[in-house]
């Protein structure tokens, strides 16, 4: 009986060793979402949908690339939440930071008046090197509500060079992008 609880608590032990802690990331800071919940009802009112990512981004580790085709998935650095929904909100910050006189807000999550207008991306690559070039491709769109028509439909391409190693430096990289891209689909 001695001998198995020693094994146990030394393996208790060992585990305790050999693992490392894991660390969490958002994409915005604490003051972006009050933004949104300031927005007060206007006429012109723009519904943010929920954002399109491949599967290789939509996990809670992050993604870097090792070279044009090894990707890693960086297990001890992972998102706090659904990398889809920080992107969505941090998208809907940004144009309503952009159309302060509009009514700007995540739909259908959010239970406000219906939309004038719809906007919505597809990302299709938000990755890159830590140290090097992180890179964005994604379409955009902004549909009329009533006809279903498009206001408009862009096509962005942009890379950004990190101002360091960290995996911060990353991220930063990856929010700066996003930002580009809410303003070069801006209305």
């Amino acid at each position: 009986m001695k001998a198995m609880m020693f094994v146990l608590l030394m393996s208790v032990l060992l585990a305790g060793c050999f693992s490392s802690s894991v660390r969490y990331y958002a994409l915005q800071d604490g003051q972006a979402s009050a933004l949104l919940s300031n927005t007060h009802p206007t006429a012109h009112r723009v519904g943010v949908s929920v954002v399109t990512l491949p599967k290789l981004l939509n996990r809670p580790q992050l993604v870097v690339r090792l070279s044009d085709s090894e990707l890693k998935f960086e297990e001890q650095h992972q998102w706090g939440g659904r990398l889809q929904e920080e992107i969505s909100q941090l998208l809907a910050t940004e144009l309503q930071a952009l159309h302060p006189q509009d009514g700007v807000y995540l739909y259908p999550a959010d239970n406000r008046t219906m939309p004038n207008q719809q906007w919505s991306a597809d990302i299709l690559q938000l990755d890159g090197m830590l140290g090097g070039v992180v890179t964005l491709q994604a379409n955009c769109r902004l549909l009329d509500k009533s006809s279903r028509l498009p206001v408009f439909e862009r096509s962005v391409q942009h890379k950004i060079q990190t101002k360091g190693y960290e995996i911060s430096d990353y991220i930063n990289a990856q929010r700066d992008l996003l930002k580009t891209l809410a303003a070069a689909c801006s209305w």
